[in-house]
């Protein structure tokens, strides 16, 4: 039996193959992966896929974890799981923060190289100060935009406890998404709100964005803010689409999985059959 199948581990197996290395993917606000199918689906011939999931104890505790927290046991259970090598981390959105603090664990704590894989997520300071000194037209035009949408809320003081939106955070409504999954959408997104990024010293990364992003959000210098928090190498690549269609479109989706290929080293192209649990 895998080490990966261990009940208590967080790591579990999208895909398997003879060789290659391995490619791991981090959840999203609903706990999930789902985000990761076409990627698997294109690339499961040639590298090794595993998924992040939370597990009950950890659901049961949400409310008490940090991201950071939170990273840290998923860093444990990869570093046990004994996963083929080289070993790439990626998350999308909200789960690139994941992907960040996994992979800064596993070098820290674990004496791990792993290859870091960032897909469109934007990283910011949580300093205002700071935010506005570095880009003061973007922080402006975000404030602006911010109040358009919460003027009558902030002013009343009427929280609606379905909507979440704290000023520099993606506005949320739970009214859109599964009873089932509320209660991890909205402690996921307090660790979002409340998470002070840390600056990895010794890391790397490579960011895949999307093509057609919006222009208020592309802090640094075109790599989403990433070089303000890693002092090693930050490259980027251009996904055509947008933030959503970048992996929702096939065609898009498909370019994007063929850019990760490379830079992998798959050698082939994965059959679109690939089991997804």
């Amino acid at each position: 039996m895998d080490r990966q199948s261990n009940n208590s581990s967080t790591v579990f197996t999208m895909s398997k193959c003879a060789t290659g290395g391995s490619l791991v993917f981090f959840p999203d606000f609903g706990g999930n992966v789902l985000y990761a199918k076409p990627i698997v689906q294109k690339l499961s011939n040639d590298v090794n896929c595993y998924g992040i999931r939370l597990k009950p104890d950890m659901i049961e505790n949400l409310e008490n974890l940090s991201l950071i927290d939170a990273a840290a046991r998923f860093a444990r259970d990869i570093a046990e799981a004994n996963l083929p090598e080289p070993i790439n981390v990626c998350g999308f959105s909200f789960a690139g923060y994941f992907a960040f603090e996994t992979a800064h664990w596993l070098s820290k704590s674990h004496a791990i190289f792993c290859r870091l894989f960032i897909l469109d997520t934007t990283i910011r300071s949580k300093n205002i100060q700071s935010r506005l000194l570095q880009s003061p037209l973007q922080e402006l035009l975000y404030a602006i935009r911010y109040l358009g949408s919460n003027w009558r809320r902030l002013i009343s003081r009427n929280i609606d406890p379905m909507m979440l939106h704290k000023y520099g955070q993606i506005g949320f409504d739970l009214n859109r998404h599964p009873e089932s999954y509320r209660h991890i959408i909205r402690q996921m997104y307090k660790m979002m709100s409340t998470y002070n990024p840390r600056e990895w010293k010794t890391g790397s990364a490579i960011v895949l964005k999307a093509g057609q992003n919006n222009k208020i959000w592309r802090y640094g210098n075109g790599d989403l803010g990433w070089d303000k928090f890693i002092h090693g190498s930050v490259t980027t690549h251009n996904v055509p689409g947008d933030h959503l269609s970048m992996l929702r479109d096939p065609d898009c989706a498909s370019v994007l999985a063929n850019i990760l290929g490379n830079l992998i080293g798959a050698k082939r192209k994965g059959v679109e059959n690939a089991q997804f649990n």
